[in-house]
C-alpha cells in the first residue's frame, strides 16, 4: 500500500515537473517573439558592465526525495523579493563573463515561516552570450550561502534568456526569464522573472 503511494506520488511529481517545463518554455519563447522588433545597443570587446536586477519566484517543483513527496509551490504560498547586483567583462563583442550576488527579503512568510526574512544570500557567476540582436543566453552556476533563512549552502545552476532595451547611449532595460535548478539539499525547478537594467561602467 505505501509502495503504491510512493509511485503514485512519483508519478504525479513528474507530470507537475513537467508542466513548469512547459511553463518556462512557453515563457521563453514568448518572450523570444516579443523581442523580435527592437534590439540593445551592440557591446564590444573590453567593455565592463553593471547589473540591477529584480526578480521573484512564481513557480517551483520539489521532486521527491529521501522519502518526501513531490510538490508545488507559488507565489500564492510565498512571495520573495530578489536583488541581483553585480559586473561583468565583454571579453568578445558577444560574450560576456561576469559575477552577481543575489540578496532575497522574504516579504510574505510561507504556512512554516522562515527563521528571518533574509532569506537567501548567493554568489552568481555567469557566462552571457548575445546570440542574436536583443536576445542573451546566460548559463549562471549557482552558490547559495543562505537559503530559507539560515546560513545553509545550496547549490544549482540557472538557465537565462534576457531581452535589452535601449534606453540612452550605454545603459538598457532588461528583461528575462530564469529557470533555477537545484540538486541540493533538496532538487528543485522553478520560473522566475526578472526586470532591471544594464550599464557601461
Amino acid at each position: 500500500m505505501e509502495r503504491s503511494a510512493v509511485v503514485a506520488g512519483s508519478r504525479r511529481g513528474a507530470g507537475q515537473a513537467r508542466r513548469v517545463g512547459r511553463v518556462a518554455a512557453g515563457a521563453l519563447a514568448l518572450l523570444g517573439l516579443v523581442a523580435l522588433p527592437r534590439g540593445a545597443e551592440a557591446a564590444e570587446q573590453g567593455d565592463v558592465t553593471g547589473t540591477f536586477m529584480l526578480g521573484t519566484n512564481l513557480a517551483t517543483h520539489l521532486f521527491a526525495q529521501d522519502g518526501k513527496p513531490a510538490h508545488d509551490t507559488t507565489i500564492s504560498d510565498t512571495f520573495g523579493l530578489s536583488q541581483f547586483v553585480g559586473a561583468g567583462v565583454f571579453v568578445t563583442d558577444r560574450l560576456r563573463l561576469g559575477l552577481n550576488f543575489q540578496f532575497t527579503e522574504t516579504i510574505v512568510q510561507p504556512r512554516k515561516p522562515y527563521p528571518s526574512s533574509f532569506q537567501i544570500f548567493g554568489l552568481l557567476p555567469q557566462i552571457n552570450y548575445n546570440f542574436w540582436g536583443p536576445l542573451t543566453a546566460s548559463v549562471v552556476p549557482t552558490i547559495l550561502l543562505r537559503k530559507d533563512g539560515v546560513n545553509q549552502e545550496a547549490y544549482g545552476v540557472q538557465g537565462v534568456l534576457g531581452w535589452g532595451i535601449p534606453i540612452t547611449k550605454g545603459i538598457n532595460a532588461v528583461v528575462a526569464v530564469e529557470v533555477p535548478y537545484f540538486w541540493n539539499p533538496r532538487r528543485t525547478i522553478g520560473v522566475t522573472p526578472l526586470a532591471g537594467v544594464s550599464g557601461k561602467l
